[in-house]
């Protein structure tokens, strides 16, 4: 099967699906230590966006100012965020 046969039935194939697609901003690196502090997710259903959504999340630690500088997220930004655990109803 030639490369652009491929491509094509790969498109064929997740034409047909719905799925979500996100994108996590954090404190780090570390999974052990390091904390989530914004969530984006978009709804795919026939190769479009349907909707999307996006939630800034307060953490229990600083943020570091690489990562500050890195997603332009500041913690004044997130004075009035909820927890992980307050969003990750909706999320889900």
């Amino acid at each position: 099967m030639k490369y652009s046969e491929q491509i094509e039935q790969s498109r064929s194939m997740i034409s047909d699906l719905q799925f979500c697609v996100f994108d996590l901003e954090t404190t780090g690196g570390n999974q052990e230590y390091d904390q989530i502090i914004e969530v984006g997710l978009v709804k795919i259903k026939n190769m479009e966006i349907v909707d999307e959504i996006q939630f800034f999340v307060k953490p229990d630690i600083p943020i570091p100012e690489f990562i500050q500088q890195l997603t332009k997220i500041n913690p004044a930004d997130l004075d009035d965020s909820p927890s992980i655990e307050e969003t990750i109803g909706q999320i889900v």
